[in-house]
């Protein structure tokens, strides 16, 4: 399994690095949308990780749905946006409050690559 991590926090990066050492699985970086999609071109990707901020993140979740719907979702919101995705009930997300505990990130992603049913909220 190859994961396209999107992200703009180092510290969460570090994070989230660490766990998928546990998982043993290629992890491909990338600190902008545009880097993102070259990744996407370049390599063939299981799921993708980003947090969910802003219109721009919007418009990358549609574009991943619409060109690539094979990819798994996993989101991290802000509390204000958990209405936002319930909304967007057309695909299939793992939603994860941005300041979760690691373990609830492990349970979410577990679930991912296990290929099960993604929850519709995690940790609230």
């Amino acid at each position: 399994m190859n994961i396209l991590l999107l992200y703009s926090d180092s510290d969460a990066f570090s994070d989230l690095c660490e766990m998928m050492q546990i998982f043993n699985v290629p992890v491909h970086a990338a600190r902008s949308q545009a880097e993102a999609v070259s990744i996407l071109v370049s390599r063939s990707i299981d799921a993708a990780i980003f947090t969910l901020r802003t219109l721009a993140d919007l418009e990358f979740l549609k574009f991943l749905n619409t060109s690539y719907p094979q990819i798994k979702i996993f989101l991290f919101v802000e509390n204000t946006l958990r209405d936002i995705i319930s909304i967007l009930k057309d695909g299939q997300y793992q939603v994860v409050p941005a300041s979760c505990p690691l373990s609830e990130w492990k349970r979410s992603l577990e679930a991912i690559m296990n290929a099960q049913e993604p929850t519709a909220d995690v940790g609230s």
